[in-house]
């Protein structure tokens, strides 16, 4: 079992104007660009949000939320994007930051994993009612785990989303590791 997505989340008070494509490639992009590569910008002018494609990474910026997105899930993909957030958390320390989230996504065309299958007996089909999400909910000291198992067209969507809340977790390939095998244990053992 992989995770088909990862994104790591910041919550807070960002200055878009910061993000220049110049700005972002100094800051954030200059130690992987060894072959000076081309970085895709993407813009939407009806929300002035920019966002930023560089080898299997993006990074979108907006207003309240800076999501690090990762398509490909490798070695190289996750200590990328885990340093991107570190970077911000350096460069911008006086940006009010309300919370962080690591969010690693499962896709399932059958209830295969142990979590799953005990999950099938709390769906409710009946009088044109239906189950389509089920959220489970684990507190811990520093953070807390909300997962999400979805039911989409006979499929199974599970979202695991870390939220960590006041100060930012330092953060290194490790700690997301980590929270990719702890989802994995619970799909695995329920």
């Amino acid at each position: 079992m992989k995770p088909s997505l990862i994104t790591i989340v910041c919550v807070g008070k960002w200055n878009k104007d910061i993000f220049t494509p110049d700005w972002v490639a100094e800051n954030l992009l200059k130690k992987y660009d060894e072959e000076k590569e081309q970085i895709q910008v993407a813009f939407n002018p009806s929300t002035f949000e920019i966002g930023y494609n560089y080898k299997d990474v993006i990074l979108q910026i907006k207003d309240t939320v800076i999501e690090i997105r990762l398509q490909k899930i490798n070695d190289f993909t996750k200590e990328f994007g885990v340093n991107i957030y570190s970077e911000l958390i350096e460069l911008l320390p006086h940006t009010p930051i309300k919370a962080i989230g690591i969010n690693i996504k499962f896709d399932f065309d059958t209830p295969k994993p142990k979590l799953l299958n005990e999950i099938q007996n709390y769906k409710y089909e009946k009088n044109d009612l239906k189950t389509e999400r089920i959220q489970l909910v684990k507190s811990y000291s520093n953070h807390k785990l909300n997962v999400f198992v979805d039911f989409v067209d006979n499929k199974y969507k599970v979202s695991f989303n870390y939220h960590f809340e006041g100060e930012p977790p330092a953060q290194d390939k490790k700690l997301l590791d980590k929270k990719i095998e702890e989802s994995l244990k619970y799909l695995e053992n329920g």
